[in-house]
């Protein structure tokens, strides 16, 4: 990490989308856009964050112009996205409550072995202090005794001490086993998570919550992009147009939902991680240099480098 031999994170992505053109605003009206209004200022917004939606090509050479944003055309249009947006707004958050509710038990699971295991380590921890608090003691207690050899009730002292010492090592030997067995019960229920979050249908779910619905499609993206690659959204076979700011993170999991939705010059959309990869590494040819540079930095750090010239003269 410190040379930088790491490219940008990789996804994977499976899309819910609802295609702009076909979007029927009116299926909603009783549902998702019951009593949702659209100000001037938001379709303003809008506007200046797409205006190449309303760009208008100059003819033989002339400078490019666009629809001005008092056009009833333009503020109908940024109007459905805006409403589209509203509805996949309310799919994404369905699609996420279903799926926090079906990894609840699970969730709830990792949580009390997490609990468990916490509490055998910090057992471990004090049962370890003890022992060096009682370590301590002994070792004072033979010095003190070194002095006065004959002195009944310093052996005595000395014999307790050891004895307690001897049975708080057996405590700790006894609770060899404790750690491991807690850390693999806490990995067997992290795997379990990780299985049920990669195995959530979300597809199944995406369709049900659009049925008899305009507009709506699903796309499946093959094999792993970099953040630059997912703004085209058009090409390999998706159709879905362009997504100018497109949001992935290192932290995401496989089965992971979108936590917003992307909007492109077509479509509004939300998304599972189907695959990712986090920490990707550059290719050879790229870390070649990264790993040279460590190198030599590495060699001549704090040193003096001379340099001569063909002549045999110092430089520097």
């Amino acid at each position: 990490m410190q040379i930088q031999i790491y490219d940008l994170p990789r996804a994977q992505l499976r899309f819910g989308a609802l295609m702009l053109a076909d979007f029927d605003p009116e299926q909603w009206k009783d549902d998702y856009l019951k009593d949702f209004t659209v100000a001037d200022d938001q379709l303003q917004s809008y506007y200046q964050q797409d205006k190449d939606r309303f760009k208008i090509k100059g003819a033989d050479g002339a400078a490019d112009d666009w629809k001005p944003f008092e056009d009833p055309a333009v503020k109908a249009e940024l109007t459905r996205v805006v409403q589209a947006e509203q509805v996949m707004n309310r799919i994404l958050a369905a699609i996420r409550e279903k799926q926090t509710a079906e990894l609840k038990p699970t969730n709830d699971a990792l949580a009390a072995a997490q609990a468990e295991q916490a509490e055998a380590a910090k057992a471990k921890a004090e049962l370890e202090q003890k022992i060096v608090d009682k370590k301590v003691a002994i070792e004072a207690k033979e010095k003190e005794l070194a002095g006065k050899p004959a002195d009944t009730d310093l052996q005595t002292a000395l014999a307790n001490l050891q004895k307690e010492k001897k049975s708080l090592d057996e405590e700790l030997f006894a609770m060899a086993g404790v750690a491991p067995a807690k850390d693999a019960m806490v990995k067997a229920v992290q795997d379990g998570l990780k299985d049920a979050r990669a195995n959530f249908d979300f597809p199944k779910l995406f369709a049900e919550l659009t049925k008899d619905k305009k507009g709506f499609v699903q796309k499946a993206m093959t094999g792993l992009k970099s953040t630059e690659d997912l703004k085209d959204l058009e090409s390999g076979g998706l159709e879905l147009g362009t997504w100018a700011k497109p949001s992935i993170f290192p932290g995401m999991n496989k089965g992971d939902i979108g936590f917003a939705i992307g909007r492109t010059t077509t479509a509004v959309f939300c998304f599972q991680v189907t695959d990712f990869d986090g920490k990707p590494q550059k290719s050879a040819e790229a870390i070649k240099p990264l790993a040279e540079g460590a190198y030599w930095t590495a060699m001549f750090e704090g040193q003096r480098v001379m340099r001569f010239a063909p002549t045999g003269e110092l430089l520097a």
